[in-house]
């Protein structure tokens, strides 16, 4: 894979490699980044806010609901022990995560790389494929098309920023014999 083609595939210019080979992150870079935490956030607070009212909303509804009183302890019992810790927790959970402050920092790893390609099956044995790069240690998640970009072996150093785990410049080191 040529120059052009990483920085096209991984969104960075010559500038944004100079800087990160340095320890420093460029404007454009940080903005990417910020985005990122935004979306993450946004995620964060909605999915959470759902989840504590999945949580709280049925118990409300039973005790509001003029339901029969045996009714009510059969449903409110299990939900009020079990669900409601859970779902509520989780959401408790999303919420609190979207608030907390982000340290992002410029880490570089280094070394041959390796693209996997992860199974998963859910609980309705429908099975998903996830792609994952291997470097020194590291994992990133990547698309299936990475493996077009850069050949298994081929050394690289990759510099990515903690917390959201972003790749942010690449660069090749050697070629695989």
């Amino acid at each position: 894979m040529s120059d052009e083609q990483l920085k096209q595939y991984f969104k960075f210019d010559g500038a944004d490699l100079a800087a990160n080979r340095m320890g420093q992150v460029t404007q454009k870079q940080i903005a990417r980044l910020a985005k990122e935490v935004t979306s993450s956030r946004n995620f964060g607070l909605i999915g959470g806010s759902l989840l504590v009212i999945v949580a709280i909303l049925p118990t409300l509804l039973t005790v509001a609901g003029g339901a029969v009183q045996s009714m009510r302890i059969g449903f409110i019992l299990p939900w009020v022990c079990l669900w409601l810790p859970i779902w509520g927790g989780i959401g408790y959970v999303l919420i609190r995560g979207a608030f907390s402050k982000r340290v992002i920092t410029l880490q570089k790893v280094e070394g041959p790389i390796n693209i996997v390609k992860v199974e998963s099956t859910d609980s309705e044995h429908h099975t998903s494929y996830d792609y994952e790069l291997h470097i020194g240690g590291k994992e990133f998640n990547v698309d299936s098309d990475l493996a077009n970009y850069m050949m298994q072996g081929d050394t690289y150093a990759i510099y990515y920023a903690t917390d959201v785990e972003d790749i942010l410049s690449v660069e090749p080191i050697m070629k695989a014999k």
